[in-house]
């Protein structure tokens, strides 16, 4: 499901999702692991019968258990954050998170 503050912009099975990130772009796919980012530029879903593309400027998205939820017009702020995990042979990892506003 694709929301906006207005309203579900577009919603429907898909066999593919893809967007870019501060990685760079991506592809979601069935049985995804569960995740959570920031997202920028576009969305693109794919389905049995064709494709669909809106270009954007920022948005959040999460998949869980299969399902791909897109919040779009959101402003995106980034935070990076140090973990420490002692005693189990980790050093400290720095770690980005996403908080909307």
């Amino acid at each position: 499901m694709i929301r906006k503050s207005d309203g579900v912009l577009w919603e429907g099975q898909v066999t593919s999702f893809s967007s870019t990130n501060e990685i760079g772009k991506f592809d979601i796919l069935p049985e995804h692991a569960h995740f959570v980012g920031a997202i920028s530029e576009f969305i693109m879903v794919r389905t049995g019968t064709g494709e669909k593309r809106w270009e954007i400027e920022t948005g959040i998205m999460s998949v869980v258990d299969g399902m791909i939820e897109v919040f779009l017009g959101y402003w995106v702020l980034y935070l990076s954050f140090s973990l420490t995990c002692k005693g189990i042979g980790v050093k400290e990892k720095t770690r980005n998170t996403v908080i909307s506003v």
